[in-house]
């Protein structure tokens, strides 16, 4: 079993690195982000069909998908602008490093989330290694 989730996890990666890769190099960064975000919604969307269809959403989950479509729609315009002005060795490190850094920040701002010492040093720990290029935990 471990094999296999490392296989999955490697190869997750290494297609992480050469989508954002052939993203950079594409002649129309945005173009080429944006038309991989619509295959994963039709790709994904019979199966958000069945689920809804079989569990109600309340309002406050539809606010929440609002914010996250939104924030992430942001994200690929930010990813594709920078791709188009910057190198690739630093705004994938850079593009990659900043959400996992203010996902605790504004969860503490804004929902009033707690964060332990311990899990304010392994998020640390996490970021660095991230920047590194070394494995995350």
């Amino acid at each position: 079993m471990f094999a296999v989730v490392w296989v999955f996890v490697t190869l997750s990666g290494m297609l992480n690195a050469v989508w954002n890769l052939f993203a950079k190099r594409s002649g129309h960064p945005l173009v080429f982000l944006w038309s991989f975000q619509w295959v994963a919604v039709v790709a994904f969307l019979p199966w958000a069909w069945v689920a809804m269809a079989h569990h109600a959403i309340p309002m406050r989950g539809w606010v929440f998908f609002g914010v996250t479509a939104t924030l992430h729609g942001i994200y690929v315009i930010l990813l594709a602008r920078a791709y188009a002005v910057g190198d690739l060795s630093q705004v994938y490190l850079l593009m990659h490093g900043v959400s996992p850094l203010l996902v605790p920040i504004l969860g503490i701002a804004l929902l009033g989330e707690r964060i332990s010492g311990r899990g304010i040093r392994h998020h640390r720990d996490c970021h660095r290694n991230r920047v590194a290029g070394r494995d995350v935990e």
